[in-house]
């Protein structure tokens, strides 16, 4: 006998309780990017680009490729990140949301806290004797510090009590100006590093964003019910004058300078430039929101694109091309598996992705120009593809190559899809639920009550939906429909498991379960958390995930919980999925696609032996009472013929009690651990098949 024998130990400790890796590991992809919060670069020619939440990316080639720079040795997690600042000796400055500010000196690889305040900044200014400045926007003000970070004062002598800071912008002789929310149409000014400030009265609008230019020139953006424009004052904001000759009134986002005083304004209308201190304004980038610039002393721009990320240009900005290589940072509402092994992204703002290789990389099927907002997708058995969008139900059957809209309503939302069996299709909207037999073409109404937020079908083909006031259910293909079990919550996610439990989510009210077909529940989870998302393994361990919490796990059909968070900054996350293999998939708003690091039904190699051919033991202990092992060897043959193995457990009437495994396997011998607390006693029969191969065995449950 020849090498690789596989050890399956159907247990959850290897990923809660070791504390020697995470659970969760970030995959690579997809480039999306879609808010770039801001850019910069130092004076070794390095960008860095800060996104929404997925923290912070570093280029050193020109913006060709992108690399994290979310952790380092002495640093955490900076996943949290939406501001980064450079002073002149090349120090980054970063802030992590409710965490304060960290510092780098060696160009991102490690971070260190510096004495910040646990808060979110809203920008950063350096003036020219080393100060730093750094205003929040949560009404705890503007602090600064005068060695470096190590140190921050609290600077507020003058300002408002409570008051929101936009942005900061410093003279080059030391002036510094703070924009702010205050609907007062002020902005304040300090001529003494910050020791006292006094306010600066607009007449038209408050100030959202402000630059100053080498001369001293301060330029302002902002806006007031509807009003929107620049304005310019040359002598310390004393006077302005509106420099608007150009300019496509629209709220504005940022403004930069270059070392040549050549002015870049980013609005909702486009990017404009001005090369005669704002007296005339080009429009350079037409109809497109514009939130971040830059531009390196080379002559490249780089712009953050509203959903469609970064994007260069080496001519003035004649032409444009994206630069998201590396950049891993998507705002994903929606994760599934497809038959085949494909996993699914549905995004707010970039439209959908696609991954055949479990992760590694990532292709778009559809276009954020057709179809921006994608709430989920689903794969069928015969390889049809279905997409949620704002454009209604969309339908591809050539690998998402191509797209057709088969069913659209003004207005509706589509909230669930799931396959039924044959070629039927159950969809959730606003309006209840409609079925199709046809694999789309056409629809009919099956409920129409209240709003449906999910759908689950049990082995006797009973469709329980989650609604607006709990449960309801069908025992009859949708002709008649029932409230069951008096949960009385807003019920957005529902699953089965193999024993006919069922699983419902609610939005602010924790998990709830039934045994008995939904007649009755009871309360799991009693958090208030939005459980917009559960699934459930092979071996029945559950999996919930909502906005706010991140992840928990019960490895005992409910009775307990742990959070299962580790390696995962962002716990805003919507929607989770398992592949046949155990692997764990997970989506956070605003940032990343995970991965957990191992498979939740552990497949460990502890050995160097393969089988010559098939075998399937008898289990043990036997009887048992509530788990026991079974083992299998699968011979070398089942790699060269990519046949499927199945491991199914039936009761004593020949029903189908358990999936145990369910996949393409390699060679080896495995073991696999049936917990069967949630069956009743008595005989059960487990079957392996593979290919041509099929045996069967008898175990008896005693409880």
């Amino acid at each position: 006998m020849k090498s690789a024998v596989l050890f399956l130990t159907i247990l959850l400790s290897f990923s809660i309780n070791s504390n020697s890796q995470n659970f969760w590991q970030p995959l690579n992809g997809p480039n999306a990017a879609p808010y770039i919060s801001q850019i910069l670069t130092n004076s070794s020619g390095h960008l860095f680009a800060a996104t929404h939440s997925a923290g912070y990316f570093r280029s050193t080639d020109n913006g060709n490729s992108w690399v994290e720079i979310n952790t380092g040795t002495d640093g955490p997690n900076m996943e949290g990140g939406r501001y980064i600042g450079v002073n002149v000796n090349n120090d980054l400055y970063a802030a992590i949301d409710n965490k304060g500010v960290y510092k780098s000196t060696n160009n991102g690889n490690s971070w260190t806290q510096t004495s910040f305040i646990n808060a979110i900044v809203s920008s950063f200014t350096f003036t020219p004797n080393g100060y730093i400045y750094a205003g929040t926007p949560t009404g705890a003000g503007i602090y600064r510090s005068t060695n470096n970070g190590a140190n921050w004062t609290h600077v507020s002598n003058g300002l408002p009590q409570y008051f929101t800071v936009l942005d900061l912008a410093s003279a080059p002789n030391g002036t510094v100006y703070a924009c702010t929310g205050n609907t007062n149409k002020v902005m304040f000014k300090s001529t003494n590093y910050g020791l006292d400030w006094v306010p600066i009265s607009l007449t038209e609008f408050y100030t959202c964003k402000a630059v100053v230019n080498n001369s001293g020139t301060v330029f302002i953006g902002g806006s007031y019910n509807n009003i929107y424009g620049i304005k310019r004052s040359t002598d310390n904001g004393v006077n302005w004058v509106n420099v608007n000759n150009g300019i496509i009134a629209s709220r504005v986002n940022y403004l930069y300078c270059d070392q040549n005083n050549v002015l870049f304004a980013c609005l909702d209308s486009g990017l404009f430039r001005s090369t005669n201190n704002g007296d005339n304004w080009q429009r350079i980038v037409n109809n497109e929101r514009i939130y971040s610039f830059v531009k390196k002393t080379s002559g490249e721009y780089f712009a953050g694109f509203y959903r469609k990320g970064l994007f260069k240009s080496t001519n003035n900005g004649v032409n444009w091309q994206q630069s998201n290589n590396g950049i891993t940072s998507i705002n994903a509402g929606s994760v599934s598996i497809g038959r085949s092994g494909n996993i699914y992204i549905g995004t707010e703002i970039t439209g959908g992705f696609l991954s055949t290789n479990n992760g590694i990389g990532w292709v778009q099927i559809l276009d954020p120009g057709k179809y921006p907002n994608v709430n989920t997708i689903l794969e069928t058995p015969n390889g049809y593809i279905f997409a949620a969008a704002d454009s209604g139900l969309l339908r591809s059957t050539n690998n998402g190559a191509n797209w057709n809209c088969i069913y659209y309503v003004i207005g509706i939302n589509i909230n669930a899809l799931i396959f039924k069996s044959s070629n039927e299709l159950l969809m959730a909207n606003e309006f209840g639920v409609v079925r199709s037999t046809n694999y789309g073409n056409d629809w009919t109404g099956l409920y129409s009550t209240y709003s449906v937020n999910a759908l689950a079908i049990n082995s006797s083909n009973h469709i329980f939906a989650g609604t607006t006031i709990g449960v309801i259910r069908t025992t009859n293909n949708g002709v008649n429909w029932s409230e069951v079990g008096g949960i009385n919550q807003n019920v957005i996610s529902l699953a089965i498991n193999q024993a006919g439990h069922i699983y419902a989510g609610t939005y602010d009210d924790g998990i709830f379960k039934s045994t008995n077909n939904g007649n009755n529940w009871v309360n799991v989870l009693n958090i208030p958390a939005h459980f917009s998302a559960i699934c459930i393994n092979q071996i029945g361990n559950i999996y919930a995930s909502g906005f706010y919490s991140g992840v928990f796990c019960s490895t005992n059909n409910g009775s307990n919980w742990v959070q299962v968070n580790s390696g995962m900054y962002n716990h805003f996350v919507p929607s989770i999925a398992l592949n046949s293999a155990g692997y764990l998939f997970a989506v956070t708003y605003g940032g990343r696609v995970y991965k957990s690091t191992g498979s939740t039904i552990g497949v460990e190699n502890i050995s160097n032996e393969v089988p010559e051919k098939y075998s399937l033991q008898q289990n043990y202990p036997n009887p048992f009472n509530p788990a026991t092992k079974i083992r299998f060897d699968i011979p070398k043959e089942v790699r060269s013929q990519k046949l499927e193995v199945r491991l199914t457990v039936y009761d004593i009437l020949g029903k189908e009690a358990a999936v145990l495994v369910n996949e393409r396997m390699n060679e080896g011998t495995y073991e696999v651990t049936w917990n069967a607390s949630d069956y009743p006693s008595g005989v059960y029969f487990y079957k392996l098949q593979a290919g041509d191969y099929t045996d069967t065995k008898k175990m008896v449950l005693v409880k």
